[in-house]
């Protein structure tokens, strides 16, 4: 979800083989686990792929044009699960370093500005 709350998940692909032993996960969570994330999500169009002898794959369109993509072969219906939340909860943009271990804020420290002459005891 976005500052404004709008979420930028637009479109969850999910692509699998009806008979493969890769992609039982991925069968496994669509009968039972897909109906309730459906209905928690209304704002995310799923389109569900059957893919004759290829590993299932999650793919994720967001609102700014990228997609991302996540392998889900040989994984069980919670970690396919854990998966699909995560494309839901990301923002689609590409993950990046932000600097040579510095930690970047626009907000002060609760604790005030460091200062080297002030003693802990």
């Amino acid at each position: 979800m976005s500052r404004s709350g709008i979420w930028q998940l637009r479109k969850l692909k999910l692509q699998y083989c009806d008979f493969g032993g890769s992609s039982r996960g991925m069968r496994e969570f669509l009968e039972t686990r897909l109906p309730e994330f459906q209905k928690k999500n209304p704002q995310v169009l799923v389109d569900v792929v059957k893919r004759r002898n290829r590993h299932p794959h999650l793919s994720g369109e967001y609102l700014i044009g990228r997609e991302k993509s996540v392998g889900v072969g040989g994984l069980e219906a919670d970690e396919v699960e854990h998966y699909i939340y995560h494309l839901r909860n990301q923002w689609g943009l590409k993950s990046r370093r932000l600097g040579a271990g510095q930690i970047v804020s626009q907000r002060r420290s609760v604790q005030g500005v460091w200062n080297p002459f002030v003693k802990y005891d």
